[in-house]
């Protein structure tokens, strides 16, 4: 009679581990499709984001022709406040060194890493006849928002995962 009954524990004991196993398979299958799609999410809205920036830039060109600071350094910490937007610059567009305006103070910045995504825009003024590039506003984008979020899923399904494993 002992032996059964060794023999019914190691068959459920393996039916629940290979059970187990597959949830296991399927929900690392799952998180990895959800980072994926946290991804692409967050890079078209950074793409929608810088898109229809390019686009409202005519007022920035005419305060940087005008040379109106205030308006200008208004529109650089209106960009800062928005999420993800961490330093920006407008720049000469002959020389891209030479920097006219920046918000914050790049000397206030910890260093601008490989997850940060930069962006230049070319800013134009234009009257009836013609069009002049007068600056490029330079854009740097974080990530960390993004790296956060998915930091938090994978903690979120490890806990999940030894939780169903330590109740079985």
């Amino acid at each position: 009679m002992k032996l059964e009954k060794n023999k019914t524990t190691s068959i459920a004991k393996k039916v629940i581990t290979f059970v187990i196993l597959i949830n296991l398979f399927v929900s690392i299958i799952v998180l990895l499709f959800q980072i994926k799609k946290d991804r692409e999410d967050f890079d078209a809205s950074l793409k929608e984001r810088f898109e229809n920036l390019e686009r409202g830039t005519t007022t920035l060109g005419v305060d940087i022709y005008g040379e109106d600071e205030p308006k200008v350094m208004s529109f650089l910490k209106g960009l800062i406040a928005q999420d993800d937007f961490s330093y920006t610059f407008i720049s000469e567009p002959d020389d891209k060194e030479e920097i006219l305006y920046e918000f914050p103070p790049k000397d206030a910045l910890p260093g601008l890493n490989k997850n940060f995504e930069k962006r230049v825009i070319k800013v134009f003024v234009t009257d009836e006849s013609s069009k002049e590039h007068v600056a490029d506003l330079t854009i740097f984008a974080s990530k960390n928002r993004i790296d956060e979020k998915i930091k938090s899923k994978i903690n979120f399904f490890g806990g999940v995962q030894l939780v169903q494993i330590f109740l079985n």
